[in-house]
């Protein structure tokens, strides 16, 4: 029950064994850069701040999600569909208006291997989630494209479909902005880590327990991306305190990392 609960949060919401390499803040003009590119990605999310409201108001603020109440927790969840419902139905509206047509002409121009691309989409129900324009979908480009029809970009794109390899036609027709992301610095080294990680994971089915990120027998988008990355040495989940978004890698998180700088995107 504790699992069916955390589960169905977490969907709505996007949605150490290592050594992690700590990175120097980024430079000013790189910040400028994300924000204005995709200012949702630095505002509070609405279900996040307001579950982060209700455990305050019942005593559990600033708690790890495994030392709630599982009766508190259920309380909460309860809630947050309540609220959730209501909100979703305003941006129903938005994405009629707005998102009819989730595409874009993103070219594989300057794309290479190892480069992440987050999207955004128009669902009514993330967006009501967290707020209309933030990306909240993760790709990983395993091999430098050579045509839009080169498989070469992995990920896990359905909650009830599994790890595989696609065209960047697929990113084409189901999101309304991608941005093309690369780790300053990065070596040969570690991106065949991550590719190879990432390989390895083809076929595993999708991870619907969103707060459990060390789970390998089955991913969410994000959280392949961020493993492979944290495999190769690199922690690329900018906010990673388990009491700030309880666990979850959102595409957010790995946006606004020092390290991940903004190589292109489409217009």
């Amino acid at each position: 029950m504790y699992r069916k609960f955390t589960a169905s949060l977490f969907i709505i919401i996007s949605l150490f064994s290592c050594q992690v390499t700590e990175e120097p803040a980024a430079a000013p003009e790189e910040n400028n850069i994300k924000q204005q590119l995709c200012p949702a990605a630095y505002e509070s999310a609405w279900a996040i701040q307001t579950v982060s409201q209700m455990f305050e108001d019942v005593g559990y603020g600033r708690t790890a999600m495994a030392n709630i109440p599982q009766n508190i927790w259920e309380k909460v969840v309860t809630q947050l569909f309540v609220r959730l419902g209501i909100r979703e139905k305003e941006f129903d509206k938005i994405r009629a208006e707005k998102y009819a047509d989730c595409s874009n002409d993103i070219t594989i121009s300057g794309i290479k291997r190892g480069d992440v691309l987050l999207s955004v989409t128009g669902n009514s129900m993330l967006m009501a989630a967290s707020s209309e324009g933030d990306v909240i979908h993760a790709t990983l480009c395993i091999a430098d494209p050579t045509s839009d029809e080169d498989k070469a970009f992995l990920s896990i794109q359905r909650m009830n479909g599994v790890v595989e390899i696609l065209p960047i036609t697929d990113l084409r027709q189901n999101a309304s902005q991608v941005i093309v992301m690369r780790y300053e610095g990065i070596t040969d080294e570690q991106i065949d880590t991550i590719v190879s990680y990432c390989k390895q994971q083809l076929g595993k089915p999708y991870n619907m327990n969103f707060t459990n990120k060390w789970e390998t027998n089955s991913f969410y988008c994000t959280q392949l991306i961020w493993r492979a990355f944290y495999e190769a040495g690199l922690q690329i989940d900018f906010d990673h305190d388990e009491y700030n978004d309880y666990g979850v890698v959102f595409a957010r998180d790995i946006y606004k990392c020092d390290k991940m700088k903004v190589i292109k995107w489409n217009e």
